[in-house]
């Protein structure tokens, strides 16, 4: 599951890394909205990842 979970996160960065615009926030809202799904409220922020994501990956700006 895991291994889907990562994957499903780096093809949702690569997706949002080409189609965001100047305006749009940095992360995608479809990875924030699966954060939220698979981390329980008030998981610190330290124990996501790099990146501050659950897979450690964020869109570059």
């Amino acid at each position: 599951m895991f291994e889907r979970a990562d994957a499903t996160l780096r093809q949702l960065t690569r997706y949002w890394e080409t189609f965001r615009q100047k305006d749009d926030p940095k992360t995608s809202p479809a990875i924030d909205a699966l954060n939220e799904v698979w981390l329980p409220r008030g998981t610190p922020a330290s124990t996501w990842g790099p990146s501050g994501n659950a897979a450690g990956l964020n869109a570059k700006e």
